[in-house]
């Protein structure tokens, strides 16, 4: 499995600054390298733009939308088991509410 990382360059052109991609570089230093030799203008910055990874098939996925695939659905289960747990919650909350009463 083939991984290509992609990195945008902040370039000063005549019209303003603009973000030009870049791809295939391993470090923002090559990246600023290459945008000097692809596109004309001053380099001010460069960005992470995220690593594809390509599969024998030739499809592709970012590591950063299955990141947040993952994200999702550790939110979803995580709602789904308060939704579930609730009668729990409700139980304990009126425990210790009844415990700080007969505390006093």
């Amino acid at each position: 499995m083939a991984s290509r990382k992609y990195f945008d360059v902040l370039v000063r052109t005549p019209g303003g600054l603009k973000w030009k991609p870049v791809d295939d570089c391993l470090n923002h230093a090559e990246a600023r390298e290459q945008g000097r030799a692809q596109y004309a203008g001053e380099i001010l910055d460069t960005r992470f733009n995220g690593v594809k990874n390509t599969n024998s098939g030739g499809s592709t996925f970012t590591e950063s939308s299955t990141f947040g695939g993952l994200a999702l659905v550790a939110v979803a289960a995580g709602i789904m088991l308060l939704i579930s747990l609730w009668p729990i919650f409700l139980i304990g909350g009126i425990i210790y509410g009844l415990y700080k009463i007969f505390k006093k």
